[in-house]
């Protein structure tokens, strides 16, 4: 008699029924349908956009190098130097970490560093000066950890020659993007990034507000302050500042309130250092107010963003 012998399940066989299982349980819990989950984990709801940084910073660069072209327009191609000079030296910092450190850089960063600075420094500026703030501005944020950091290329680049190079700045010198016509294309295209929701419109409103009501307020106390300041904002470059540098997503916190918060920060900071520390350079006031509150863009992500459902606050 030959001996009985047990089909053994095979793995296909063993698997398919935790499959239908599977299946049939997220059915019934309104998870599945079929093969394919109608249910997914969504974004926080102050991550709803979805807008990408290489959008982001791709709009900002072009909508600053049609700023930079419009200034150039009025002054001459000599005025394009520093863009240049700020863009091989960003190219040089760029294959430096490239080929010396074996890094990879962004290329958004590299691509936004050279227009902005355009933007912000006057048109008669050191080429030399501008070369060197390009690379020493791409590598400090390479260094830094590239988009971990609140900091974009550009505004480590000015901060550092501000530092570095205070004599190639002249007081009451105009950034090419404040003089006529550029600051009427600037006002225009910055409309426009708002509009695109490619600079977040809270950021640079709220800047304003608190430019207003501070600038008014130590007008009104003290009476040596420039009496012309609002005039001498929207001229001298505080404007760029608030919209391509301030207005950067990237730069200030993700909640509404952060935004909020951030903005108020940068605009009394602004308006306190320019009658405090930089009198006559509205350009050195918002960047300088910019890179110190975007210092505490991580801790005002902590304090400011929605508390999940069924979390307490101590945890």
């Amino acid at each position: 008699m030959n001996p009985t012998t047990e089909a053994t399940p095979t793995e296909t066989e063993t698997e398919a029924p935790r499959r239908r299982v599977g299946v049939e349980a997220g059915t019934e819990m309104g998870i599945v349908r079929g093969r394919r989950p109608v249910g997914s984990a969504r974004r926080a709801p102050y991550l709803r956009s979805r807008r990408t940084v290489a959008a982001i910073y791709g709009a900002l660069a072009l909508t600053a190098l049609v700023v930079v072209l419009a200034g150039a327009a009025a002054h001459g191609l000599g005025a394009l130097l520093p863009t240049v000079g700020a863009a091989l030296g960003g190219g040089l910092a760029w294959a430096a970490f490239r080929y010396g450190l074996r890094r990879e850089l962004p290329l958004e960063g590299l691509g936004t560093l050279a227009p902005t600075l355009g933007l912000l420094l006057p048109a008669g500026f050191p080429v030399g000066v501008a070369l060197v703030g390009g690379a020493l501005g791409l590598g400090a944020w390479g260094l830094l950890g590239g988009f971990a950091v609140p900091f974009a290329p550009a505004l480590l680049a000015y901060g550092l020659m501000a530092l570095l190079f205070p004599w190639a700045f002249p007081e009451g010198g105009v950034p090419l993007g404040a003089a006529a016509p550029a600051v009427w294309v600037a006002a225009v295209l910055g409309a426009l990034l708002w509009a695109l929701r490619a600079v977040d419109g809270r950021v640079t409103l709220g800047t304003a507000l608190l430019t207003a009501l501070v600038g008014g307020f130590l007008g009104m106390i003290d009476p040596t302050f420039d009496a012309g300041w609002p005039l001498a904002l929207w001229t001298q470059g505080f404007w760029l500042g608030a919209i391509w540098l301030a207005g950067d997503p990237t730069v200030s916190p993700l909640s509404p309130r952060g935004k909020w918060a951030f903005a108020l920060g940068v605009g009394a900071l602004s308006v306190l250092l320019w009658g405090l520390a930089f009198p006559g350079r509205p350009g050195h006031a918002v960047v300088f107010g910019v890179f110190a509150v975007a210092a505490l863009t991580p801790w005002l992500d902590r304090v400011t963003r929605p508390r999940p459902f069924g979390v307490n606050r101590a945890e």
